[in-house]
């Protein structure tokens, strides 16, 4: 196996996201092309057949490490993309464990800043997604129309005020993995509308084993169901979900443009604004070379 530099770069893209209030890692995934990839990776895996096999194999590659074991163990990770997905989970994890003390600073000290980089590059990006949709008919814009609508209506999600159980715990990992698969849903985000953010971030820093086997067991079980949905849908109706995901995205970004609204107004920063313009335009910029380097490739 040959080590994917640039895949292990947008799983950090995508680490780096999800750091981020607002901005979805499913996001980079979109607009950095591997998002169907990404969804058939993990639809493929997360099947029961699957999931006995990758142990299976991987016992038999550990414990009886013979050139045959080595070869099914290998057929088997090239048959799922299991070295896609992988080099891009370290991607993700090297990302935050790296990055968290960096963009916390961002955030804390240039907010305003920071945030209106990421917008450029998240709307440059979607409109060179735009620019691959084969089928643009009316129906398809509706649709398009209709995601955007959603995607603003994030705005009105308020957060809720519940007494947390096992079972919430469950509900609110099989929700939150929608920022994986859903672009423009940030997973934080979802959790702190759901009122179990601080929660399940206590819990992890306790060590709680319980609440955090519960929580990865409904990821695990939403993951394998909305991939199986969005792959479902990308194979049967692509330029419509897409134009859907397209609207989805942008209307999205106005839950980051809210809190960018509520800073200024709050600390008046109000020349952060004018930075902040810069930066917007260096992430469009950005996203532009990029896409042409890749183009020509």
């Amino acid at each position: 196996m040959k080590f994917d530099i640039g895949i292990f770069l947008k799983g950090m893209l995508m680490g780096v996201c999800d750091l981020i209030p607002g901005i979805s890692g499913g996001t980079v995934a979109f607009i950095t092309g591997i998002y169907e990839r990404l969804i058939n990776s993990v639809k493929g895996v997360l099947s029961f057949g699957a999931i006995v096999n990758f142990f299976v194999l991987t016992f038999y590659a550990l414990f009886v490490p013979k050139k045959k074991n080595f070869k099914k163990f290998d057929k088997f990770c090239c048959e799922h993309d299991l070295y896609f997905l992988f080099t891009l989970l370290f991607g993700i994890l090297i990302a935050i464990l790296i990055g968290s003390r960096v963009v916390h600073f961002l955030l804390l000290e240039y907010f305003v800043i920071t945030m209106f980089f990421f917008i450029g590059l998240v709307v440059a990006s979607s409109f060179l997604i735009y620019g691959k949709i084969d089928d643009h008919n009316v129906v398809h814009r509706l649709l398009g129309v209709v995601g955007f609508l959603l995607g603003v209506a994030l705005l009105f999600l308020v957060s809720a005020s519940v007494e947390i159980g096992l079972f919430y715990v469950f509900l609110s990992g099989f929700v939150g993995i929608s920022a994986m698969f859903l672009p423009g849903i940030s997973g934080s985000y979802i959790l702190l509308v759901m009122g179990s953010y601080e929660y399940i971030l206590e819990a992890i820093g306790n060590f709680d084993f319980t609440v955090i086997f519960i929580f990865g067991f409904g990821l695990m079980v939403g993951a394998a169901l909305v991939s199986r949905f969005i792959s479902f849908m990308l194979k049967k109706y692509h330029s419509s979900t897409l134009y859907f995901l397209f609207g989805f995205v942008l209307g999205a970004l106005f839950v980051p443009l809210c809190n960018i609204y509520e800073v200024v107004v709050k600390e008046f920063v109000y020349f952060d604004l004018i930075f902040g313009g810069v930066m917007f335009l260096i992430g469009v910029v950005l996203v532009v070379w990029v896409g042409r380097v890749v183009g020509k490739k």
